[in-house]
């Protein structure tokens, strides 16, 4: 949905946030809550859609959409955040995304968007994330449909994409849809992870194998376009990049099964 939207808001303690917890608040927006329940009255909030936030950007298949969330007191606009809202499968996949998200930004990091709450329509959810217009993903640089993208451009977008898995294999996590759309970073050169919707557990080396397989795939668009980075450059910008990684994520007893996997990627290009 992403019509404009008045309703109370309700609030969950971002403390305790289950999926049982989850599915008893009412419809409407429901805002994560950091303070107690007796010094926050719920406020009212207005979602007003703002399609141009997405312009420059690649649609989402996911039905991403944009806009101002504000908080309202007596009908006027008090704190108004830009945001995106993503329809999740289920109450149990919101949940999974604000912990994914919550994990990643432990410690004052910033690696993915900060989820700000949720809307519940039914059986239906939406996650609510903040939206930073400085972030833009490497699909919107890399993938352009007229002209090959210069060598600076694709050292960049290789070398980030190699250090978001990096950051991702240190932590424990496979992407699970490591494709080039979500791989990110800000205006300052951050690093920012997106999409947590299929993130799990890392098991085996294997998940390695996976996840440079599927940004492999999705700089093709899955076999359908020629790849606009050549085999040299993916060696020399990500696989060289995430190979100097290795000693540093990696428990000695993993290191060299990790470096197995890099080979046999590298032997099929």
């Amino acid at each position: 949905m992403s019509e404009q939207l008045k309703t109370p808001a309700s609030y969950l303690d971002a403390a305790d946030i289950t999926t049982d917890r989850l599915t008893r608040q009412p419809d409407g927006v429901i805002l994560l809550s950091y303070l107690p329940k007796t010094v926050q009255s719920p406020p009212n909030v207005e979602l007003h859609p703002r399609p141009d936030y997405a312009e420059g950007r690649k649609r989402s298949i996911h039905g991403v959409y944009f806009a101002d969330l504000a908080l309202t007191h007596a009908g006027r606009p008090v704190v108004t955040q830009p945001v995106a809202i993503k329809p999740a499968l289920s109450a149990h996949f919101a949940v999974h995304e604000y912990r994914t998200a919550d994990y990643l930004n432990r410690d004052g990091q910033q690696l993915t968007f900060p989820l700000l709450g949720f809307i519940r329509r039914g059986s239906q959810f939406s996650t609510i994330t903040k939206f930073d217009s400085g972030v833009v993903s490497y699909d919107n640089i890399i993938l352009q449909e007229r002209s090959r993208p210069p060598e600076q451009a694709v050292q960049e977008a290789l070398i980030v994409a190699a250090r978001t898995l990096l950051i991702l294999h240190d932590k424990q996590l496979v992407h699970g849809d490591f494709q080039i759309k979500n791989t990110a970073s800000d205006i300052d050169g951050r690093t920012r992870v997106v999409d947590l919707t299929t993130m799990r557990a890392f098991s085996t080396a294997s998940d390695v194998s996976d996840d440079i397989t599927q940004y492999t795939d999705s700089l093709t668009r899955f076999g359908t376009r020629p790849s606009p980075i050549t085999q040299q450059q993916f060696q020399d910008y990500f696989l060289d990049t995430y190979r100097d990684g290795i000693t540093d994520v990696f428990p000695v007893q993993r290191q060299a099964d990790v470096r197995i996997a890099l080979a046999g990627l590298r032997a099929m290009l």
